[in-house]
């Protein structure tokens, strides 16, 4: 039964390329995350060539020029492994997570799939160097001999069966991560490589380091044989990036999303999922200081303002709600948006424009310093048009073309109205359009279709009128040039509500048909007379 294991070498290094792979070229150093004494943990080649190594303090570092220092992201780190995960799936449905940059693969009855191992690995390689992870990739007949082999040979290794202590021989025992009490006795027997450890009497070496020495020579020998420990954990899909100086205007962001949804859109597509809502999240400074009377992040400032005030001084309202104050006392503020989808997608270049279009609209107050999004996954729309019907609009055509709208005359006015549940008239909100797939069909009954329908045309805002009254009726209506009698009136309707705020109504509400002297005009109305302040209205006319 063969098993494949995945390494990803100097993890945190990679994980950083992967966000940035403009620094590819140069020589990069992952520091850990303590201060104020942090040293090496990872690096790529690069920084090798020119003499890093992990026991260096960063003092020293610094004072190479031409070595990039960064701080270990696990944000990123999480990201990359999740794609690493991802990648595996395609292969192999057993999947046990040694750690963060170590996978092992159950490859049971996968030849039938994949062919030959060789071909495995060269695919599975191929598909994670496209995200921009670099990985060792070892094939064997037991998985601890394949994970020893990824740790220690780069590149692509098959071990055929019964050869395990052959290849494994040359390997480090430092490979094999023993305590370090016992790598220290090793060292003093002169034990270095698996293929010493293995020509060890079995018996002696038992009285001396106990079953953990017998167990790392079992180990060395390729015979050690332990089942897989699978794992199904929900997938994430995440990105972000964390700037080095805040970002101020809106086509570096959208550079930056741009290079974001595009690794968002290939991890969807590796897992054959669809987004079905984008998360944006912005980590904004929130004292930036003014320059010539504009707020970085585009925002304008007040004409009366001086030049160097502080937008805290300004009264600048940011994005969002504040999030924590640093240690240097600088406050930093969130910028947060949910964009819903019409329909499931990952079509970058759609959900980059939603993005922009959001942006234009609603802008961050401060300059940027940290951009994150998040997607939740959903299965791809799946529809198949008709032979002899016409092509209708592209859901996401028209997404993009109501965002515009929206952009214009803001969110609340764009979408499919509602009614609330409430006695006041006219109370209702804006739903987002809900996209229904082609199988739902509504079929209208014969008795409604035969049904003559009534609309009330509203006037917004409503009409001022002039009302005359006999017997506390209506019989006179005078409004925007049209005067009449009225012949029938019906009402009142008396209402009112929300007396404990600042909306309240209190209505007698008619519904009144008039008649034109001359012109023989006859109309209907629905008109009603506002209590708090003593005037008549008509708020609409009935077709």
């Amino acid at each position: 039964m063969p098993y494949a294991c995945i390494f990803v070498p100097d993890f945190p290094a990679q994980a950083i390329l992967r966000a940035e792979p403009e620094l590819r070229d140069y020589a990069v150093v992952v520091l850990d995350g303590r201060s104020p004494v942090q040293r090496p943990i990872a690096m790529n080649e690069y920084a090798r060539q020119k003499g890093v190594q992990t026991n260096m303090p960063k003092t020293l570092l610094e004072q190479c020029p031409s070595v990039l220092l960064r701080t270990q992201s696990h944000f990123l780190e999480m990201t990359a492994h999740q794609i690493l995960l991802n990648a595996a799936k395609k292969f192999s449905p057993r999947i046990e997570e040694r750690s963060a940059d170590t996978l092992m693969m159950d490859l049971a009855g996968m030849h039938k799939l994949f062919g030959p191992p060789e071909n495995l690995a060269g695919e599975l390689a191929r598909r994670l160097k496209e995200m921009g992870l670099m990985a060792r990739i070892a094939i064997a007949s037991n998985s601890d001999a394949a994970l020893a082999t990824a740790r220690g040979k780069p590149g692509i290794t098959v071990i055929p069966p019964g050869r395990e202590a052959e290849v494994l021989g040359p390997l480090p025992l430092a490979v094999l991560d023993p305590p370090a009490e016992i790598l220290e006795t090793l060292e003093r027997w002169g034990i270095r490589d698996f293929r010493s450890l293995a020509a060890l009497p079995t018996a002696e070496l038992s009285e001396r380091l106990g079953q953990p020495g017998v167990r790392l020579q079992a180990l060395a020998r390729g015979n050690f044989l332990r089942p897989l420990i699978g794992s199904e954990p929900q997938p994430e899909f995440t990105e972000q990036m964390e700037l080095e100086y805040p970002l101020e205007e809106l086509e570096p962001l959208a550079f930056i999303l741009n290079r974001l949804l595009g690794d968002l859109c290939s991890r969807l597509s590796a897992h054959s999922a669809a987004a079905n809502q984008i998360d944006l999240h912005l980590d904004l400074q929130a004292d930036a200081v003014l320059i010539s009377g504009v707020a970085p992040g585009f925002s304008p400032a007040p004409a009366d303002l001086k030049v160097g005030a502080t937008m805290a001084r300004a009264g600048l309202k940011p994005g969002a709600t504040m999030a924590h104050e640093k240690g240097d006392g600088a406050v930093e503020s969130k910028y947060e948006k949910s964009i819903p989808l019409p329909v499931p997608t990952r079509d970058s270049k759609l959900l980059l424009n939603l993005l922009r279009i959001q942006l234009e609209t609603d802008p961050p107050s401060a300059p940027i310093l940290r951009v994150a999004l998040k997607v939740a996954p959903a299965s791809p729309r799946v529809a198949q048009g008709g032979l002899f019907v016409p092509l209708s609009p592209d859901p996401e055509k028209l997404e993009i073309t109501l965002a515009r709208i929206a952009g214009l005359v803001g969110q609340q006015n764009v979408g499919s109205p509602r009614l609330l549940d409430s006695y006041r008239s006219e109370n209702f909100e804006m739903r987002p359009f809900a996209f229904l797939p082609p199988s739902a069909t509504f079929k209208l009954g014969q008795h409604q279709a035969d049904t003559e329908r009534v609309a009330l045309r509203i006037y917004r805002p409503p009409a001022l009128a002039s009302v005359g009254l006999k017997n506390d009726i209506p019989n006179q209506l005078s409004f925007r040039g049209i005067r009449g009698r009225v012949v029938t009136a019906g009402g009142p309707w008396r209402t009112s509500g929300y007396w404990w705020q600042s909306e309240a109504w209190n209505y007698d509400e008619w519904d009144v048909e008039i008649e034109t002297a001359g012109s023989r005009f006859v109309g209907f109305y629905r008109i009603y007379f506002d209590r708090a302040i003593e005037k008549w209205f008509v708020r609409g006319e009935y077709d």
